[in-house]
């Protein structure tokens, strides 16, 4: 027998409210306790809900939280399941939009370079670089990460990434990694290794347009701060 979810629960009015008002119309805990219903028992998923945003305070860390750190609570596999999915989905999603930018998009704007960027990033808890190259239209050549780790161990890489230069006969460069613990303030290091990147690339004939640094949300443009003038070949 097929059972039947009661039209008073507190499941069909979370459920009624995302319906018809939509997700922003629920506070963090409502929508991790409407999306634990599919998986858990009602009484258990708000139960659940409460514990985990008490704990994670934010949707967002709940999502990235290590699968291990559940293992005290009454959480069960098809959740657990559940909720590791998430923030791989938000990345493939982001891909997937990213396939219309590939063809013929002119990467001309910070804006569509850190778009395009971006999903490398989401939930990411090492540091790692990215490589974006691009034509003399400022069109793209290719985009994949090309590093794991510290930045400060990327200068034994320089050839590689120089490889990769003359393999795809890019005009242009941009370079992006990540603070997944800071800020997106560049290092002493970052400036070091930004400045040997630039004159490393412009000896193969490619420019070096912008180093990016993620961290969480936010995004630096480190050509457009002060105290890495000279990363790019400025005077």
């Amino acid at each position: 027998m097929k059972e039947v979810k009661d039209s008073g629960s507190r499941f069909q009015a979370l459920l009624d409210t995302y319906l018809t008002r939509g997700i922003n119309a629920l506070n963090d805990k409502e929508v991790l306790e409407l999306m634990l219903c599919y998986s858990a028992p009602e009484k258990t998923a708000e139960a659940l809900s409460d514990e985990l945003i008490e704990e994670y305070e934010v949707l967002k860390k709940v999502f990235e939280a290590p699968a291990s750190s559940f293992d005290n609570t009454q959480i069960n596999s098809q959740s657990l399941v559940l909720l590791g999915m998430i923030t791989p989905l938000s990345a493939y999603y982001r891909f997937a939009q990213n396939e219309k930018l590939k063809k013929d998009t002119v990467f001309d704007k910070p804006e569509i370079i850190v778009d395009m960027i971006f999903p490398y990033y989401i939930g990411k808890k090492e540091e790692q670089v990215v490589l974006m190259l691009l034509d003399d239209e400022n069109k793209l050549l290719f985009c994949d990460i090309v590093f794991r780790g510290n930045i400060s161990e990327a200068d034994v890489n320089i050839r590689e990434l120089n490889h990769l230069c003359i393999k795809y006969r890019a005009a242009g460069a941009v370079i992006s990694h990540n603070h997944p613990s800071g800020v997106p303030i560049p290092s002493d290091n970052d400036i070091n290794i930004t400045k040997k990147i630039f004159a490393s690339m412009r000896s193969v004939g490619t420019v070096l347009q912008e180093h990016i640094i993620f961290a969480e949300n936010d995004y630096g443009l480190m050509s457009k701060m002060k105290r890495c003038r000279g990363c790019f070949g400025e005077p």
